[in-house]
């Protein structure tokens, strides 16, 4: 039925896999709808009190996958990747207001939309070995605002989003951006102790600590934020600085693989 997830249900517990390991799970339009058919059939499902979102193989999710994304960006209008934009944060918003509770399980790489997609989770364990990274700096763009909400003050998102460098699950938990780490051998026994704990909880009370926790951040200005966001992430799209330009030129001569290594040679110091 699905393309780029695996659905299961164990114990009470909804399990949605991204399912892309030979690419990292990197994230596409395809996996975030997938993500959503499955919540609205979860939704009025009395066999599911709890969502575990995961990724196969090593990594959790190395964020979009960019080499899709600027094949289609080449053929989009300016409208037509506003409109983009908004559509797929709406598909986010459906796991972060979904009623039931969402844990995440994080391992390998969770970088860029893959840290954003984390965020929109209840309750995030990471393993000890998770490698980090926010790097949309590094292409010239602009992480989604609502990171800024992710991390626990304003200065530990500005080290995230500004510094644009690795960094790890201890770093993560300093941030606020994930609530455990857990040894790797034992993240997956871990996560689904916790899940399965949340899915038999009372499940109506369960929802209204839920709204209660995301209307708080809803008065805190959470969703005007992110919406801002978008129309400052297109911006970004669209101010084709020097670095930009420069990356483009290899990506288009040598392959992505090329411009992002001389991307993470030339923020690193490697080369001048």
């Amino acid at each position: 039925m699905y393309t780029q997830i695996l659905y299961q249900k164990v114990s009470g517990v909804g399990i949605i896999s991204i399912n892309r390991p030979q690419k990292h799970n990197a994230l596409t339009s395809t996996v975030l709808s997938e993500i959503v058919d499955v919540l609205n059939h979860a939704e009025d499902d009395g066999e599911v009190g709890c969502i575990l979102l995961r990724g196969e193989g090593k990594s959790f999710s190395a964020g979009y996958d960019i080499s899709d994304d600027l094949d289609e960006e080449r053929e989009r209008t300016i409208f037509e990747r506003w409109t983009t934009w908004h559509r797929s944060d709406s598909k986010r918003y459906r796991l972060y207001y979904f009623p039931k509770p969402v844990v995440c399980q994080v391992k390998g790489h969770c970088l860029g939309g893959g840290i954003e997609l984390a965020s929109l989770a209840d309750i995030v364990v990471a393993a000890d070995d998770t490698n980090f990274s926010l790097t949309e700096l590094k292409l010239s763009l602009i992480p989604v605002a609502r990171m800024i909400y992710a991390c626990s003050n304003v200065r530990y998102a500005k080290e995230m989003m500004m510094l644009a460098e690795s960094f790890t699950a201890e770093d993560a938990l300093r941030m606020g951006l994930i609530n455990r780490v857990v040894a790797k051998e034992n993240l997956e026994q871990e996560t689904m102790r916790i899940a399965k704990r949340l899915a038999r909880l009372p499940g109506e009370t369960m929802q209204i600590i839920k709204k209660m926790s995301n209307d708080v951040m809803r008065v805190q200005g959470f969703e005007v934020a992110t919406e801002w966001g978008a129309d400052m992430a297109l911006f970004s799209q669209l101010v084709k600085t020097k670095m930009r330009e420069k990356f483009d030129e290899i990506a288009e001569r040598d392959g992505m693989r090329a411009a992002l290594k001389w991307s993470n040679d030339y923020y690193d110091g490697n080369i001048n």
